[in-house]
């Protein structure tokens, strides 16, 4: 029979996989996705439950294309930073649901529409040119004027969330 005389016959030595040297070995402890699992009907049910996956992580993974896009280790996802409308926003790309190098390349994609919108600013100004004593409060989102009244010294927040970001600072400058 032919398929036994082939069988018979020496093979020549196949390589072994090996791995590339720049890369290490990751687990995820919330699994990785795929375009499948992109979809919200197609989720792994119940989310709260982990089921660890291990992959071969290149090492220039974590490195990121731009500084609006930062790696999250905590959720494993990718996470992209914007400002607008004088607060920070941030939306994750967990690997979990568009996998290893979709979470990536969807951040920067989301990243790059939000600068064609013209929604990526920067922080607002934390101070004004020119006015001493008017200061932006983070914390509070608010325009703060430091002044004084007999004597002593005085303070008067006026809150971006009531006057708006501009009305809000032309209140602090009028104090």
């Amino acid at each position: 029979c032919r398929y036994f005389s082939e069988l018979d016959k020496p093979r020549e030595q196949v390589p072994l996989y090996e791995p590339p040297e720049d890369t290490h070995q990751r687990v995820f402890k919330w699994g990785v996705g795929n375009k499948f699992r992109a979809r919200f009907r197609n989720a792994k049910m119940p989310v709260m439950n982990a089921s660890p996956k291990e992959l071969t992580v290149p090492n220039g993974y974590y490195d990121s294309p731009c500084d609006d896009v930062v790696w999250e280790n905590l959720n494993e996802a990718w996470e992209v930073f914007w400002w607008e409308c004088g607060k920070l926003n941030a939306k994750p790309f967990p690997v979990r649901k568009y996998g290893l190098n979709g979470a990536k390349h969807a951040a920067v994609e989301f990243q790059q529409e939000l600068k064609a919108a013209g929604r990526s600013g920067g922080p607002p100004p934390t101070t004004v040119p020119g006015v001493d004593g008017v200061v932006w409060d983070g914390r509070l989102q608010g325009w703060v004027a430091l002044y004084w009244e007999q004597g002593r010294p005085r303070s008067y927040t006026f809150l971006a969330a009531k006057w708006g970001f501009e009305g809000a600072k032309l209140q602090a400058m009028q104090k």
